[in-house]
């Protein structure tokens, strides 16, 4: 076979040199004579043949070139082709998922410029006729769909996303809809096609991501239109996930808001906004049927009523802060909120926790046995134990992280985590994983540590150590740690060593951090040889493993 294609390959390339040669000597003749009238009409009838021919000869090559282009990526030359078509079509998927988002990037004021739209799995098809049977048919592959309000990108998008919609057949889709930076007049040439689309396919949607990161009063009504189109319009059940970051209306830009449907009898005309509440045209009993059957609902400045059926049977609830005014919710509406969804996974608490009970009043903890994160960003004059004392684990590992905002004033900071209610959900709880942000001391690190006995791995984040360096009085440790990792922090060796000494720190990872004025560490040549050096004096933890990211 070998020989077979050595022999055609040779034989036509010396054809091709042939009929080129011919046929460049033609042109050459034909120049030599004025006009048409000396050439035989045999010749022009064979010139006309022979072009004819072309679509042929082209064909016939495209045929030939797909042959080995198949052959070339057949699994004996292309190992990766070997591999079973579902892991080839899962690998697809990791590609294009590990594609940063770059959609969000318009946001910034100005905008950024110069936006390059995500290559994957668009790329797939052009490697190879196998790669592209794959793609075309793992309809999940298709299904995310990301949209703009940017007039400089939404065109190509909308384009692309009937497109993806197509492909991804049956499969639910996942919208990924960023209201961009307010461009004033361009509005009319964006809202129209954004809003045809929208409805389309809300029908299908699955998970619906709008991000209103503009800064813009006609994004407010905006906005609230494709939020509206798609509760109206979706399907109860098929949309499972809902996702509203950065939610900002200027109307009222200091104050949150929370989702109503619209009281027809009290509101004849339009009117979608008011001092509390966003009023969607929808009749409520349609609202509280597509809300009861969502599993994920994060929300930041923009919430449903408390009591609302949103909130029951959930896995995963996340309440950010929103930008100016963060919002409260009281103990007893969150306790009734985490009692409606006893599966969650994943819990999220970012707004003020009010405490309506007479001081020394005790509160129940609820059960989440399922409970895999848990995330609490207190905020001012809060307290980190008003969620933990609300909740008893599982058994299963808990990865938890405890964040604080920089210039947050928090009630007895120096003593945050000496208290008897951070204590005793450590006791009922297995936090192998667990991290912290903001906090501002050695003391306070080794507290938290010291609070719970199960953690191996630690992430200290958004660190400094405002209290000092007073090594003499710190805690005593009770408990050894595998791993530290510490970011974006204002941090000094002495402060490395004195944790890495104290818990027997077996590896240290450091990323982004500096000294304690603010000038950026040179991690590779300064702070990890000083800490190598010291590390290998010290008997107590001469092993530590030192590295950056």
């Amino acid at each position: 076979m070998i020989e077979e294609l050595t022999a055609a390959s040779g034989l036509l390339q010396d054809a091709l040199d042939r009929y080129l040669k011919i046929c460049s000597a033609m042109r050459g003749s034909c120049t030599t004579i004025s006009g048409s009238k000396g050439l035989p009409q045999e010749l022009l009838s064979r010139v006309e043949h022979e072009t004819n021919l072309f679509p042929t000869y082209e064909s016939m090559l495209y045929q030939a070139k797909s042959a080995l282009g198949y052959t070339r990526n057949s699994p004996p030359l292309a190992p990766i082709n070997a591999l079973p078509y579902e892991v080839l079509s899962r690998i697809f998927g990791f590609v294009a998922a590990a594609e940063p988002y770059v959609l969000g990037e318009q946001h910034k004021v100005p905008p950024r410029t110069g936006i390059v739209l995500p290559k994957y799995p668009d790329l797939l098809l052009l490697v190879c006729s196998y790669w592209r049977d794959i793609a075309l048919h793992s309809h999940w592959l298709w299904s995310h769909i990301d949209l703009s309000s940017d007039y400089r990108l939404s065109a190509r998008l909308i384009s692309r996303a009937h497109v993806y919609a197509t492909r991804a057949k049956h499969v639910p889709l996942y919208i990924h809809l960023d209201i961009a930076y307010d461009l004033s007049g361009k509005w009319e040439n964006v809202s129209t096609p954004l809003i045809q689309f929208v409805t389309s396919v809300a029908e299908r949607t699955g998970v619906l991501v709008l991000d209103m990161g503009a800064i813009g009063s006609s994004c407010d009504e905006f906005f609230v239109t494709l939020l509206e189109i798609f509760l109206r319009c979706c399907t109860p059940g098929q949309l499972t996930q809902l996702i509203l970051p950065h939610v900002r209306l200027l109307t009222y830009p200091n104050s949150y808001r929370y989702i109503k449907a619209k009281d027809r009898s009290s509101l004849a005309h339009r009117r979608f906004l008011s001092d509390d509440c966003v009023f969607l045209d929808i009749l409520p009993s349609r609202l509280e049927d597509i809300l009861l059957q969502l599993t994920t609902l994060r929300l930041d400045g923009l919430y449903f009523p408390w009591d609302s059926q949103a909130y029951r049977g959930l896995t995963d609830l996340c309440l950010s802060p929103g930008r100016v005014m963060p919002a409260e919710i009281s103990v007893s509406d969150l306790v009734s909120i985490m009692k409606a969804s006893p599966k969650l996974r994943r819990l999220a608490i970012g707004i003020t926790i009010t405490e309506p009970f007479s001081f020394g009043t005790s509160v129940e903890p609820v059960t989440l046995g399922y409970l895999e994160t848990l995330i609490y960003a207190v905020q001012e004059g809060g307290k980190f134990d008003s969620l933990l004392q609300l909740i008893t684990p599982g058994p299963g590992p808990l990865s938890l992280s405890l964040a604080r905002d920089y210039y947050t004033v928090l009630v007895d900071f120096d003593h945050i985590f000496k208290n008897n209610q951070i204590g005793s959900f450590f006791a009922r709880s297995n936090v192998p994983v667990l991290s912290a942000s903001g906090l501002q001391g050695i003391a306070q690190v080794m507290d938290l540590l010291n609070a719970n006995r199960n953690t191996h791995t630690f992430s200290l984040d958004n660190f400094w150590n405002y209290q000092g360096h007073d090594y003499q009085n710190l805690p005593q440790a009770t408990k050894t740690l595998d791993t530290l990792f510490v970011q974006r922090s204002r941090i000094s060796v002495a402060d490395i060593l004195s944790l890495v000494q104290a818990y027997h720190i077996r590896k240290v990872i450091l990323s982004s951090c500096q000294d304690p004025t603010g000038n950026p560490y040179n991690l590779k040549n300064d702070i990890i040889p000083t800490l190598q050096k010291a590390l290998s004096e010290n008997s107590v933890a001469p092993n530590t493993s030192i590295s950056y990211s």
